[in-house]
């Protein structure tokens, strides 16, 4: 996940609503011409703002792993509607890359700096640092079964609830407990005043522009959606 981290992300909750913005209007031009077009667009903007990078790798990963969906949607809608399906999965990612892109710890600054309660401010930033602890947990767990000459299958329930399940859960409840004493060890509480802040987010000018470019681009690619050009 680090690797999706931009080099000068925007505002961290402006990333959250350009997501927003991006993923439902694109949905509403998702079976016109226009979409193409705003995807292209999204693209050069986000180079611009030093998201190229998180860009690439997304599109690297996604644009073959789109065709899969697409693909096993002709026989039910046919050609066109599996390229609808194609470039509706690519603006989901699309939509995606600033939020991917925002380091959590920024966020909780944001929220903090905007009063939000510090247990969903904290919560907010352990689930988003838990998923890539979860999936490397689940990967070293499969390993050691396979090491051990055991068949993990989810066809056999019985071997994958003793084999990867439990172990996982032991391991989950084990991390749970370090993560309470390492709350503590830091003095961590909830309602304190007090608090000093290591690092201020602020809107700058460079995110005023971004929101002014995107506000644009969507206005002018709605107006021709509706003018029907």
């Amino acid at each position: 996940m680090n690797t999706l981290r931009a080099k000068k992300p925007l505002y961290p909750l402006l990333c959250i609503l350009s997501s927003l913005v991006v993923f439902i209007f694109g949905m509403l031009i998702a079976k016109t011409k226009f979409l193409l077009i705003f995807l292209i667009a999204l693209m050069v903007v986000y180079i611009i703002f030093s998201y190229g990078e998180v860009t690439f790798k997304l599109l690297c990963i996604f644009i073959p792993l789109s065709i899969v969906p697409a693909t096993l949607s002709i026989p039910v809608g046919g050609v066109e509607n599996s390229i609808q399906i194609y470039f509706r999965f690519i603006c989901f990612i699309m939509a995606a890359i600033p939020s991917m892109g925002l380091p959590p710890i920024n966020l909780v600054r944001n929220l903090n700096e905007l009063k939000v309660s510090r247990v969903l401010s904290i919560a907010i930033l352990i689930t988003i640092r838990f998923i890539p602890i979860l999936a490397l947990e689940i990967k070293q767990t499969w390993n050691a079964m396979k090491s051990r000459g055991v068949k993990v299958s989810i066809f056999n329930p019985q071997v994958m609830y003793r084999a990867l399940l439990l172990p996982i859960i032991i391991r989950i409840i084990s991390i749970s407990d370090l993560l309470s004493l390492s709350l503590e060890t830091r003095a961590f509480v909830i309602d304190d005043k007090e608090a000093t802040k290591y690092k201020v987010v602020k809107f700058t000018i460079r995110d005023a522009i971004y929101t002014i470019i995107l506000m644009f681009l969507v206005c002018i690619i709605g107006y021709l959606f509706l003018r029907g050009d």
